[in-house]
């Protein structure tokens, strides 16, 4: 990059916390924020852990836990617009939560106090309706719906990681999920062990599809004990009972293995074990049929192979790495599991196999290429007088 001259000011709102280490989005907004201060732009953070400080009212947040409205987020607009002096911000970028007409009130103040201020706003899934369930989706799905009808008046561009060209009548930024690849060390292939390791990292959801793998190891248990094939699941979430109870109804306590959230050296030592990453198996599920995933990108930087059940960049590039199973509920193959392995790995160094995946994919999924829009955006339309141009990365 060409720097910035100093003096070019943003925010990012977020209602996650940046500071937890375990949480795959909290690493990329940081990675997202690097981008930024890569370029000499001054970036104050408002997240999570500014909800406790905020001026808005804590009966109203103890009322947003128990009916899960958007007041949370509420709180953050509350805290920027009261406590940062926006006229000296060229812009906003806001990690999207529920909305409700309190965040539209809010946006509207934004503009007020600073017209030309660029707001923009980052949809981590679209569509997402359909993802929500119980008391999320009875009373703020409802909210969002009418609120998020307001926001092409406010939001000057929608990020999205999807196709969409308009996402409710504002234009979008179309970009791929990226990540830091300096923070991920390349798995060890050093770890010699039998078998066909599997190993999926999220935090669990029934759109996850994980279910899907399971009881194809339950339809074809032979398989699965011949070749020593084994599932690493790491993380949790409202999925995980019934992946357990899976487990335990057929017998698979050997093969399959709950690790719980992990970060750091500790799941670095899991990689090292495993052979091929398990991404999304279950989008159909909630209505999404291309989706660019984060944790998919995480096993490229790993240096594995990847398996998913829903249409990925990697779709159109042709890579020997990667595998697409068909969208549906039907049970993962673990036959065309075992001749995707073979396929990859028979004859050749695992070391060099890890090695191409990580170099190939870091062409493409870097996060100072794929956020490179982003901030070409900010450089053109942010209005600031010391403000110069730079190159954006090939």
């Amino acid at each position: 990059y060409k720097r910035m001259e100093m003096g070019m000011k943003g925010v990012y709102l977020t209602t996650y916390d940046v500071r937890n280490q375990s949480d795959g989005v909290a690493k990329k907004i940081l990675s997202q924020i690097k981008c930024f201060q890569d370029v000499d732009i001054d970036m104050e953070i408002v997240d999570a852990n500014h909800m406790p400080i905020s001026n808005y009212f804590s009966w109203r947040k103890k009322m947003a836990k128990v009916f899960s409205t958007a007041y949370t987020t509420g709180c953050l607009y509350d805290y920027l617009i009261d406590k940062i002096d926006l006229k000296k911000i060229q812009f906003v970028y806001v990690r999207k939560g529920y909305c409700d007409m309190k965040q539209i009130r809010s946006l509207k103040k934004i503009k007020k106090i600073n017209p030309a201020i660029q707001i923009l706003m980052e949809i981590p899934t679209f569509p997402y309706d359909q993802e929500f369930d119980g008391r999320r989706k009875i009373l703020a799905i409802p909210r969002d719906k009418k609120a998020r009808m307001y926001l092409h008046k406010y939001v000057d561009k929608i990020v999205t990681y999807s196709n969409d060209k308009k996402i409710f009548g504002t234009p979008t930024l179309r970009i791929s999920n990226g990540i830091d690849y300096e923070r991920i060390s390349l798995k060890s292939s050093s770890c010699h062990h039998e078998g066909i390791h599997l190993i999926a990292v999220a935090f669990l959801d029934y759109w996850h599809g994980y279910d899907r793998l399971l009881l194809g190891m339950a339809k074809e248990q032979e398989l699965v004990r011949k070749n020593g094939l084994v599932f690493h699941l790491v993380g949790d979430g409202r999925a995980l009972a019934s992946y357990k109870q899976i487990v335990k109804e057929n017998k698979l306590e050997k093969h399959v293995i709950f690790h719980g959230r992990l970060h750091g050296e500790k799941l670095d030592v899991v990689y090292n074990e495993c052979d091929i990453g398990i991404d999304t198996l279950g989008r159909h599920r909630v209505g999404i049929s291309y989706n660019s995933t984060l944790k998919g990108k995480e096993y490229c930087a790993k240096g594995l192979p990847i398996i998913s059940g829903v249409t990925t960049e990697l779709d159109s590039m042709n890579c020997t790495y990667y595998y697409r199973v068909p969208a549906n509920d039907d049970p993962i193959s673990i036959k065309e599991i075992i001749q995707f392995y073979h396929r990859i790995y028979d004859g050749k160094d695992p070391k060099l196999i890890a090695k191409s995946i990580r170099e190939e994919s870091e062409k493409y999924f870097d996060f100072p290429n794929t956020f490179a829009p982003i901030v070409e955006y900010i450089k053109k339309n942010a209005v600031h007088e010391t403000f110069k141009s730079y190159e954006v990365p090939k």
